[in-house]
């Protein structure tokens, strides 16, 4: 599947679509975050917070 197929899919409930979209870009997600943070507590939690908006994203 392409990117926008994986994104169609994940916004039906497919968790194994989700799963690839993250597994794709988590760590590109979790850099950008550590670049821009100074305290890992508060890296880790940006980054929840990103994940957690993403997936609701993903639902509307």
């Amino acid at each position: 599947m392409n990117q926008n197929e994986l994104i169609k899919a994940a916004r039906t409930g497919d968790k194994n679509a989700f799963a690839e979209l993250y597994i794709k870009y988590k760590d590109s997600m979790y850099r950008s975050h550590i670049l821009s943070l100074k305290t890992s507590r508060t890296r880790l939690t940006r980054f929840l917070r990103a994940l957690l908006r993403l997936t609701q994203g993903l639902l509307l």
